[in-house]
């Protein structure tokens, strides 16, 4: 895990997803803010559900909203409501329908005040009565 975390932002972005796939969910915990930010979209999308679970939260809130954007729902559906809470309200506003869909209602009621603001209204019609009704509680 020492060697994950002296690699560059750079070196970092430069690996590609089969072997992103391949580390270790101890090795995905050892990475930093920089590398995280460094997740290109693609690399964000081919992360494991292990894997993003692993992402410690400030690291977590690191990744580009493009790559948030990228996540899958079944990625998104692993997130815990600390990853949640961590979301900037720019990073909210890019989730679409399908992510937000796949949220639970525990994941809604961690989301910032903020945060659901930024919600477009598209993905809003979207949720589900559940959802809904967890943003108002």
């Amino acid at each position: 895990t020492d060697q994950v975390q002296a690699l560059t932002s750079g070196q970092f972005a430069a690996i590609s997803t089969d072997n992103l796939n391949a580390l270790s969910t101890n090795q995905i915990v050892a990475i930093g803010t920089n590398q995280a930010a460094a997740l290109t979209s693609a690399q964000a999308s081919s992360l494991s559900t292990n894997q993003i679970k692993a992402l410690d939260t400030v690291d977590f809130a690191a990744i580009k909203t493009s790559s948030i954007a990228a996540l899958n729902s079944d990625q998104i559906k692993v997130l815990s409501t600390d990853q949640i809470v961590a979301l900037s309200t720019a990073q909210a506003a890019a989730l679409n329908s399908a992510q937000t869909q796949s949220l639970t209602t525990d994941q809604i009621v961690s989301l910032q005040s903020a945060d659901a603001a930024a919600l477009k209204t598209s993905v809003i019609a979207a949720l589900s009565s559940n959802q809904v009704h967890a943003l108002t509680t």
